[in-house]
């Protein structure tokens, strides 16, 4: 009987010990299912993002959170270092854009529809996605040298494994809404994906300095999951030289590579000429304002990339910074006195920088001039630009480079009616239509260029320019007058004295 006694206390111990460790076993699995809302829940990861209040982001709940439901594309036991700018640039979700539309503002060189996907809340860019490129509606001439790129992605496989690049661009002396940037932007950081094997075969390809033919990086397998009915949440972050992006919370590429001659403005997206899937994209988002990080470490080579570290940081506090300085370019003649608050100096090639200011951002057909500038250096500094009249009398033109106004444009309004109006700056000072100096056999005798005409830099501090420039003005849309008598011509432009500008704290790209 004694013998017996232990088992049957034995019996009666094991079914608490069981219940016990089910109740364990029950509390981890709680603990795994929750931890995804917690993380979502602490600043500085991809939900909060959506929650700051912008008068843009209405819409970003209304959309699954990727980041928190599509777990496979995850790195075990990672955790998202993505941090968002804190201070909204632009933002896109197609809220104020109609069913089967396409937005406004957007330049692409195939099509694009607004759509609603079945299963999914909120509006999407439904993309062309053969042959096709698509540029946002950013208006934001610089987003400065330290920003993100954040959108959703829904990737639908039809026929073949889906083929996506996007890049961040350079739109170089075109303002971002000139669809001349479809052609002739440069590519900062062009990111290509194609996603074999229901992204478990993933090839994974990153170039920059405007050469998308030569990778800096090149892998053959990663695993980048997607669904045809989950998106996918890609973010960017740019900081300095430095370029990170993500796949959800995957970190797939890290290195310093942005050419810092060339800062992206502008984010696209390519299609090649293989289809098989559709594309729809919304909750664009970029921001600048990002607390600083520890840098890259360096790649042993070009088919791997290490990450680094990031540096604690609460992205509800906006870092301490000096007060911007407000950019102010002024204009001043006796037809035309206007403010023009947007303005840059872009780099656009080796030696040639490209001077540009509008009334409203981004719109490039009005209000506006540009004032295309050579320079004997790779970078811009204080020194007078003389137009090419001027320059020739000097003795050593063509042997050595002065610095030089190479071209002007302008669309400027003067008058209640939009003609006439300024289409052009000029080296010559003078009044009157361009047929009063022209003789009947159509031989051209124009006035003196005047030495008046000059743009000076006087400071660049601080990556910002200040200084003034005094030229001609050139109009259009005069009464048409005809010259000449065997052949003939027939004038709608003339000279209406001077402009004078100063420009004060003009950023310089």
């Amino acid at each position: 009987m004694k013998k017996l006694i232990p088992v049957l206390v034995l019996l009666m111990i094991t079914p608490l010990l069981n219940a016990q460790l089910i109740n364990k076993l029950r509390k981890k699995a709680e603990d795994a299912v929750s931890k995804p809302a917690d993380k979502n829940s602490n600043p500085g990861t991809s939900q909060e993002k959506t929650n700051e209040p912008s008068p843009a982001t209405t819409d970003m709940n209304a959309t699954a959170n990727p980041s928190a439901v599509n777990t496979e594309n995850q790195s075990s036991g990672d955790e998202s270092d993505f941090i968002p700018g804190s201070t909204v640039l632009y933002f896109d979700n197609f809220e104020k854009d109609k069913i089967g539309d396409s937005p406004s503002g957007w330049l692409t060189t195939s099509s694009a529809e607004v759509v609603t996907p079945e299963g999914l809340k909120g509006k999407w860019l439904k993309m062309a996605a053969v042959s096709a490129t698509h540029i946002t509606r950013n208006k934001k001439q610089s987003w400065s040298s330290s920003f993100t790129v954040e959108f959703d992605i829904l990737i639908v496989k039809k026929d073949y494994d889906p083929r996506i690049d996007f890049s961040l661009l350079n739109t170089g002396g075109s303002l971002v809404t000139d669809e001349m940037i479809l052609r002739n932007a440069k590519q900062i950081a062009y990111v290509s994906t194609i996603l074999g094997d229901e992204g478990r075969k993933t090839r994974v390809s990153l170039a920059g300095n405007n050469n998308i033919y030569k990778s800096l990086v090149d892998r053959m397998s990663d695993q980048l999951g997607y669904s045809n009915t989950i998106p996918v949440h890609v973010s960017m972050c740019v900081q300095g030289k430095r370029f990170r992006c993500w796949w959800d919370e995957k970190k797939i590429l890290d290195m310093e590579m942005i050419d810092q001659q060339y800062i992206p403005n502008q984010l696209g997206f390519y299609f090649g000429s293989v289809g098989g899937s559709e594309f729809f994209v919304t909750n664009i988002r970029i921001a600048k304002d990002i607390p600083a990080t520890k840098p890259a470490n360096p790649p042993a080579n070009t088919s791997t990339v290490t990450t680094a570290p990031e540096a604690p940081s609460n992205t509800n506090t906006k870092p301490a910074t000096a007060a911007e300085a407000v950019t102010k370019v002024d204009l001043q003649s006796k037809i035309l006195t206007v403010s023009l608050p947007f303005a840059q100096i872009m780099k656009t090639g080796e030696y040639s920088y490209t001077f540009m200011a509008t009334k409203e951002e981004g719109n490039y057909k009005e209000n506006y001039f540009k004032i295309k500038l050579e320079t004997g250096n790779t970078s811009l500094r204080a020194e007078t630009f003389n137009f090419k009249e001027i320059n020739q009398k000097n003795p050593l033109y063509g042997t050595k480079k002065y610095p030089e106004i190479k071209s002007t444009e302008a669309v400027l309004y003067y008058g209640a009616a939009k003609k006439p109006y300024i289409y052009q700056f000029s080296p010559i000072i003078a009044n009157g239509t361009m047929a009063s100096y022209v003789t009947a056999s159509l031989e051209r005798r124009l006035p003196p260029v005047s030495a008046s005409s000059k743009l000076v830099i006087e400071k660049i501090e601080d990556g910002k320019a200040s200084g003034y420039f005094t030229m001609g003005i050139m109009i259009q849309g005069l009464k048409p007058v005809t010259k000449g008598d065997a052949m003939t011509e027939t004038f709608t432009d003339g000279f209406s004295g001077e402009i004078k500008c100063k420009f004060t704290n003009v950023p310089v790209y």
